[in-house]
């Protein structure tokens, strides 16, 4: 897959995570902000802008984000 996404998407892109369904997660070199990278919605006549959806915008905002999975009744 890392193959597949450095030649699919632009230079401008660099992956810093996966899913476990091979989709990235991705960070814009120029400015930083964080996208998810949806593989299952690559087709040849897509774009980068229909495959990525934002999800923060830094790489420090993602990590704030993030909550702890917890099993059980909550």
């Amino acid at each position: 897959m890392v193959g597949r996404t450095k030649d699919d998407l632009k230079d401008d892109f660099l992956p810093i995570g996966f899913d476990p369904g091979d989709n990235a997660l991705l960070m814009n070199k120029s400015n930083g902000k964080i996208y998810y990278w949806d593989s299952a919605r690559f087709f040849p006549t897509s774009s980068d802008e229909e495959n990525a959806f934002w999800v923060a915008d830094s790489f420090s905002d993602l990590l704030t984000s993030l909550r702890a999975r917890t099993l059980g009744n909550d």
